[in-house]
């Protein structure tokens, strides 16, 4: 009874943390989408009028390389670049895009990290669960059995008693 209430809390624990990991990692893929979206759409600043024409890029599946590509613009191309059209900035348009674009990478990807250290030590925390309540059902079968087995013997013993 006492093992069979410690398991059924385990469970509702273990279910807890299973549903915790599941919306971290839906948020991660949303952060992900966000930061996609961030990059390839310019801001509305004053100084970025002229831009208009410039096509936002597609949201759909997010680019894992966005990070990388905002992060290291010298880096080599990425495989499914977003399209844009090619404008021409002015220096300061092109130095304020370039600071908004490193502190928006730098913000979402500390919490894109913070995200997935959480979902480590969730996933840690469900894995514990799981072994806890694998002993736990693994003591309360042994202590059934050895229930089984003193009840056959005191029958047995009053067997010849009676």
């Amino acid at each position: 009874s006492e093992g069979s209430k410690e398991r059924d809390e385990l469970k509702r624990q273990l279910a807890k943390v299973q549903k915790a990991l599941k919306d971290a990692e839906e948020l991660v893929a949303s952060l992900e989408n966000h930061l996609q979206l961030a990059v390839a759409t310019p801001a509305p600043v004053a100084s970025r009028a002229a831009t208009d024409d410039v096509s936002y890029g597609s949201t759909n599946p997010p680019n894992p390389n966005t990070l990388q590509a905002v992060l290291d613009p010298n880096a080599p191309p990425i495989s499914n670049p977003l399209p844009t059209k090619t404008k021409i900035f002015t220096a300061a348009a092109a130095a304020d895009k370039a600071r908004d674009d490193h502190s928006v990478a730098t913000i979402v990807m500390a919490q894109r990290d913070r995200l997935r250290g959480r979902c480590d030590a969730l996933e840690a925390e469900r894995d514990g669960f799981k072994r806890e309540l694998q002993v736990q059902v693994q003591t309360a079968e042994s202590l059934k059995t050895d229930n089984t087995k003193l009840y056959e013997k005191v029958r047995y013993l009053q067997s010849f008693n009676g």
